[in-house]
């Protein structure tokens, strides 16, 4: 499998539930190059519109290894797959690319496609171009109930960054014009 096997779709056709997709099959946030990249399962994620441009939004908590291949790199993707890959998901999910090579681990086939990297085992890949990222500011939560996801997890004390990237395309190997 190659990037061939994927196709270029119009944004305006591109149809799903991002709540389902984010919440229920998770995706995986990739950054790098092709030769020196790190991948983290994402849970949390928006599509929008902001300041005129498509965009996708991630979050990643500032300790992962992903994390730090996201400020160092402009390109990132974000891709979904089918069910037969959950366990694969859960791989890049539970592990750090600091002490295992997760590629080697899922043989998930990694692929360059549009100045990013994703894997040839993803049934949708979105490629972005980091227009910004921040850490959000616990001092600006309006929303008590926000709180809980940093005090339950107070072995890993830090918050999540935020990248929006604007979309530059949605490629997927099930679509016909």
């Amino acid at each position: 499998m190659n990037n061939l096997d994927f196709k270029k779709i119009d944004i305006d056709d591109y149809s799903t539930n991002v709540f389902v997709d984010f919440k229920n099959k998770w995706g995986l946030v990739t950054a790098g190059t092709l030769e020196d990249h790190n991948t983290l399962t994402v849970g949390w994620g928006s599509l929008g519109v902001l300041w005129r441009k498509n965009v996708c939004t991630v979050y990643v908590r500032g300790s992962r290894h992903t994390n730090n291949y996201l400020q160092q790199h402009d390109y990132f993707t974000v891709s979904f797959y089918d069910k037969e890959h959950f366990e694969g998901l859960k791989i890049y999910g539970t592990l750090s690319g600091r002490d295992y090579d997760k590629d080697k681990l899922t043989g998930f086939t990694p692929l360059e496609i549009n100045k990013g990297i994703s894997y040839a085992e993803a049934n949708t890949i979105i490629v972005c171009k980091k227009i910004y990222a921040d850490e959000f500011n616990p001092k600006l939560f309006l929303d008590d109930g926000v709180k809980e996801f940093y005090e339950k997890t107070k072995e890993d004390p830090t918050y999540h960054y935020y990248y929006i990237g604007e979309i530059l395309g949605i490629y997927r190997k099930d679509y016909t014009m």
